[in-house]
């Protein structure tokens, strides 16, 4: 694939994606036919789904190999994950963020 296009289409896609508009009428204000913004977007999908396949995260169980206790936590620990935060400084907080993220 033309990684210059590649880079093109991505970002036209983009700005059609955060303009608000539908893609229709996307199109024709930026004079790009419906059937090749179509194209590109399921062609870059599919490119990006192979790599992501390929590059997927594993997950595994991680279990403490010694009970947690309370001086364990003379500093915090910062979690984010998606839309939730976690500051972890007792392990109530620990119990509570494991509740969340399992």
């Amino acid at each position: 694939m033309d990684e210059e296009k590649a880079i093109l289409w991505q970002q036209r896609i983009q700005d059609c994606m955060s303009s608000g508009l539908s893609v229709k009428r996307w199109c024709k204000e930026n004079h790009v036919s419906s059937p090749t913004f179509y194209y590109w977007k399921n062609r870059l999908e599919k490119e990006q789904g192979e790599i992501s396949e390929k590059t997927m995260p594993v997950f595994v169980d991680v279990t403490p190999t010694a009970p947690l206790r309370a001086d364990h936590f003379g500093s915090s620990l910062h979690i984010t994950w998606n839309e939730m935060h976690f500051d972890i400084t007792s392990k109530e907080d620990a119990d509570l963020a494991a509740y969340f993220i399992l």
